[in-house]
């Protein structure tokens, strides 16, 4: 194989050059040490668009195109519009919610379809699960008082959201033929059962008039509902619930409705709660009412034993089916009865890695949804249930374990909750997880449990990895009998969790030399100097990490480590930080000599010329040749 002087010499360079990159036996990972998961979103803008889902501009011959935009800003949303038509006036300035302008006028007999377009924002630093944007919410009230909703409608929204990052969520209706009516819209942006963001006020879900509607003078059904014999609030007694649902027709035509009804249900949609195990009385009919007539169901239900203090829903809804001018409504009228008890919902939630240990801390507050009748919750009525799950909420890595609540929880305050999963319980694997809490009420039957609540939230598992090995034991200076020395140990942690307080134990030839008490950064070490006189020919230093096993760590079995020393010897003459620059240097010094070397065996191979005794002008390669000949 030929020498290649210049391969030779590019390979030495390329060698100094990698240890200069790493001239530093310690580096930094850039691994935090714990982070706390919060779930904190904003819906920063909604655009409004009327028959046009590409929200383009505004035009004012077809009344088409985005006609208003709400905005968030400094904890305020904002409201204007952006349309040079009609303009109703704006309804008095909210703290939470602020009116620049006066608010657009749709002419509902024109258009058919109602837009919206929300731009919502992850606060926070970790991903939400269960991502809703809950948008049936468009209520028209009624000069009589009744209530009525914008019902054929959609909305889409991705269901989970990255930590900094935006998603778009959107939700339309169909307003052709909507009434002249007014209209308020609320949006609550969710996850599982804690909203993050609404539109709505702090505390009655009124919602909020963005628009305004100039459509048909259109006679909505008149709707009523009486309890009959209500004795008092709660339902315990009477036992008996009894009520007359009447509807008239103020129209000179006749009108086909479809009724549906939920009668005695023991969950309210209206407090956003899982269904209970008993749906009471759900049914739906068909009906025509001729003008001026009026239409009335007599219900009745004697309430289980089993659910006494239960909330009861009584609920009706009408849809306009007839004609080809019904408006796009349906008409709702109900009624909450509460029992003795209060259901008990999830509010405010967050996970935190702790620093110490390696532990996962959950965080909740139990809320019970309360009303004027019913009562505390009291110790051991309720349930919650920790589940947690990998990364993609699909297997479960521990749990359920469910808890009984043993105190009482006042009706208008709430119960924080702190819980503590351990990372032996997760298997101590690193990575994200994403934990469930569920409450529920168990039946006095043997039924299946009533899940009432549920959130999901993720947290992510970091663990410090201590470490010892043979060659990080070292000694200053040559052992010798008797001649005082140091010994130099390396703890090294190759986790993403820093340390503190770590504990450790240096043994000579089993009698403790020294204990110590570290803290070490992710991804970092330390080195601990001991002195330490030599008394043998032959003595072993002996190193143990975490000796009374209290600290949590991925790795466990890097944590012991010995070197025997031997007097006279070089072993661990210096260490690292000593020889490293020595290394530094005598490469550096080879590499020069090899590169002077190579150089000077290229300038020798140079082609140079010269003369023989004819004058004639040869190379020296030639010259060689010649002179060959010339001995021969």
């Amino acid at each position: 194989m030929t020498f290649n002087p210049r391969l030779c010499l590019m390979v030495s360079l390329f060698v100094i050059s990698l240890c200069l990159a790493n001239a530093s036996p310690h580096s930094q990972n850039g691994f935090v040490e714990g982070q706390t998961a919060k779930l904190q979103a904003v819906i920063l803008e909604t655009l409004i668009s009327v028959d046009d889902p590409d929200f383009g501009p505004y035009d004012a011959e077809t009344g088409n195109g985005t006609i208003a935009r709400v905005y968030h800003k400094d904890g305020v949303k904002y409201y204007e519009s952006l349309i040079t038509g009609p303009i109703a006036p704006a309804p008095a300035d909210e703290y939470t919610f602020r009116y620049l302008t006066g608010i657009p006028v749709v002419d509902t007999v024109k258009h058919w379809m109602l837009y919206f377009k929300h731009t919502v924002q992850n606060l926070g630093e970790v991903t939400i699960e269960n991502c809703v944007l809950d948008g049936w919410n468009a209520y028209v009230i009624s000069s009589d008082g009744n209530l009525w909703r914008l019902h054929k409608y959609r909305t889409s929204s991705p269901s989970t959201l990255k930590g900094g990052e935006k998603l778009i969520a959107n939700n339309s209706y169909q307003i052709h033929n909507a009434p002249d009516y007014r209209v308020a819209f609320y949006f609550t942006f969710k996850s599982g059962d804690v909203g993050l963001d609404s539109w709505e006020a702090p505390r009655f879900p009124i919602g909020k008039e963005i628009l305004r509607f100039a459509g048909s003078k259109y006679s909505l059904p008149l709707m009523g509902l009486l309890r009959l014999r209500p004795g008092k609030a709660e339902l315990t007694p009477p036992r008996i619930i009894e009520y007359l649902f009447n509807i008239t027709n103020l129209r000179d035509e006749p009108i086909r409705l479809v009724v549906e009804h939920k009668f005695a249900q023991t969950v309210s949609w209206v407090l956003q709660l899982w269904p209970s195990a008993w749906e009471g009385r759900v049914g739906r009919e068909e009906i025509t009412i001729m003008p001026g007539g009026t239409w009335m169901k007599r219900m009745v239900e004697e309430y289980p034993d089993d659910r006494s203090d239960h909330a009861v829903y009584v609920y009706y809804g009408v849809e306009i089916v007839s004609e080809e001018k019904a408006p796009p409504l349906i008409g709702e009228i109900y009624q909450n009865l509460y029992g003795a008890n209060s259901y008990l919902g999830l509010g405010e939630a967050s996970a935190q890695l702790t620093t110490s240990g390696g532990s996962a801390e959950i965080t909740f507050l139990l809320t019970p949804y309360v009303s004027p009748s019913s009562q505390d919750v009291m110790p051991y009525d309720y349930n919650f249930t920790i589940t947690v799950y990998d990364s993609d909420y699909q297997r479960i890595v521990y749990g359920p374990v469910s808890k009984a609540v043993d105190q009482k929880i006042r009706k208008g305050s709430d119960l924080q909750v702190n819980y503590r999963i351990s990372s032996e319980a997760l298997n101590n694997q690193e990575g994200k997880y994403v934990v469930q809490v569920d409450t529920f009420r168990l039946s006095t039957k043997a039924e299946q449990p009533m899940h009432l609540a549920r959130i999901s939230l993720p947290f992510w598992l970091m663990l410090p990895d201590v470490a010892i090995s043979t060659e990080k034991i070292k000694v200053r200076y040559i052992p010798a009998i008797g001649v005082e020395n140091t010994v130099l140990v390396e703890i090294l942690n190759r986790g993403r969790m820093d340390v503190k307080d770590f504990p450790l134990e240096i043994y000579v030839d089993g009698a403790l030399l020294q204990s110590n008490r570290l803290n070490i950064s992710a991804g970092s070490s330390v080195i601990v100097e001991v002195p330490w006189t030599p008394s043998r020919n032959e003595q072993t230093i002996y190193v143990k990490l975490d000796p009374e096993n209290t600290v949590t760590e991925s790795d466990k079995t890097n944590n012991e480590a010995k070197t025997v020393f031997t007097m006279g010897s070089l072993e661990g003459k210096k260490r690292e930080e000593e020889i490293y620059p020595a290394i530094m240097i005598i490469i550096s010094v080879a590499a020069a000599v090899l590169a002077f070397w190579a150089f000077r065996s290229i300038r020798s191979r140079r082609v140079i010329p010269i003369h023989d005794a004819e004058g004639a002008t040869r190379t020296n390669r030639q010259q060689g040749l010649w002179a060959r000949k010339s001995l021969g």
